[in-house]
């Protein structure tokens, strides 16, 4: 399957050319997301990718203490290459809160 891509910018460092390219299937990339999440989730918490649901409750469905926590959102900010803020992952209760701020992020 060929994928348009987007020139979204051109930028002159150290005296070479660089262009940014976007390619036009977000909604691919946006899924990929999710499922980089629920892997790295699983893995943190030792539960398969079928025991973990967009909705599921970090604490109630499970398990995550707050050493599971902290662990998940260094994993994530050194996935993704973003820094999270502590007020910010105390919103991080169910696995769709943290998906949706990682695509806010990012993007």
């Amino acid at each position: 399957m060929l994928k348009t891509l987007t020139i979204f910018g051109f930028y002159f460092i150290n005296n070479q050319y660089f262009i940014i390219l976007l390619t036009n299937n977000i909604k691919e990339y946006m899924k990929n997301i999710e499922k980089k999440i629920i892997k790295i989730i699983s893995k943190q918490l030792s539960l398969t990718k079928t025991e973990i649901n967009k909705t599921s409750s970090l604490l109630e469905d499970l398990g995550a203490d707050s050493l599971d926590r902290v662990e998940l959102i260094m994993t994530l900010e050194d996935t993704f290459n973003v820094e999270i803020q502590d007020e910010e992952a105390e919103n991080f209760t169910t696995i769709d809160s943290i998906c949706t701020f990682i695509k806010n992020k990012i993007s």
